[in-house]
């Protein structure tokens, strides 16, 4: 049902086992003993109006096609919604490409907050004096270091709605299997990143989350892509994303030029949530959810 090689054993023990805010909800459906259809999602821990609140992020979606023309997306879809309810889960948040969007708010009743927006820029690649790279493996998350650098770090700003960060979440979230990353410090704040190859075989410096220090009030996104265009020896960035505590300047890219626009929606499970209409989002990035 999904590509070949693209959910490995280890990433999916990864992301539906190991998650610091829960294990995953998930309907399947199978016929003669074989697997058809499947929904799931990961509980995510988020501030909303000041409060901590077990939401979930819509994750991986197949039905098929022997299974087709059932009804079966749906009918899995509210099967996981009412297990989650009853699990605690508040609401649910997800990112749907251009296809798919729909479906989630037509047929799921989520509503689309906004498009993801996504920028891009040419980036120079010096390094700076205060600034420092990290290649992210085991032992460097489990190392002293890491934790003296993430621990001057402010995680959840108060305003807005956005994902709950701590230094063991941000620990977990970087051991996955499916990226190498790299983690740049400056006084400012902390960048993660990865590279993809771009036209002509250039490196691009992906950037998948910015983290302000608690001593400002916003990071120097600028000093950190230029840190992190250092280290991976590129040219050029793409940020896609918001965050009301880092703004970074860069070309914005037109929907029709890229290969699948991505769009943030969002569906309530109870009262205690505001609603698509109110609720403010103040950050969200690459890296709250699962596309790097």
């Amino acid at each position: 049902m999904f590509p070949e090689g693209a959910l490995t054993f280890e990433y999916l023990d990864w992301l539906y086992r190991k998650s610091p805010d829960g294990l995953n909800i998930s309907s399947d459906y199978t016929e003669a003993g074989k697997l058809l259809g499947h929904y799931t999602m990961v509980p995510q821990r988020w501030i909303i109006g000041g409060e901590s609140k077990l939401m979930a992020l819509s994750l991986n979606t197949a039905v098929h096609e022997e299974a087709r023309g059932k009804g079966l997306f749906v009918r899995l879809a509210e099967e996981t919604y009412s297990i989650a309810a009853r699990h605690g889960i508040r609401g649910i948040v997800g990112v749907a490409n251009a296809n798919s969007t729909p479906g989630f708010v037509k047929r799921l009743g989520f509503t689309l907050v906004s498009p993801l927006p996504v920028v891009a820029g040419v980036a120079l690649p010096v390094p700076l004096h205060a600034a420092s790279n990290h290649t992210v493996n085991a032992a460097f998350l489990n190392s002293k270091q890491f934790t003296l650098l993430t621990a001057r770090l402010h995680f959840n700003r108060p305003g807005g709605a956005a994902q709950e960060w701590s230094i063991d979440k941000l620990r977990w979230r970087l051991s996955s299997p499916k990226c190498q990353y790299a983690l740049h410090a400056h006084k400012s704040g902390v960048l993660v990143t990865t590279t993809a190859t771009g036209p002509l075989g250039a490196r691009v410096v992906i950037a998948l989350k910015f983290f302000p220090s608690n001593e400002v009030d916003q990071v120097d996104t600028a000093a950190l892509i230029r840190q992190a265009a250092a280290y991976h020896k590129a040219w050029f960035f793409i940020y896609s994303g918001f965050n009301n505590s880092a703004s970074l300047k860069g070309i914005p890219l037109p929907r029709r030029l890229l290969p699948s626009p991505l769009n943030l929606i969002y569906r309530k499970l109870d009262s205690t949530l505001p609603d698509a209409i109110s609720i403010q989002f103040s950050s969200f990035e690459f890296l709250d959810f699962d596309a790097y």
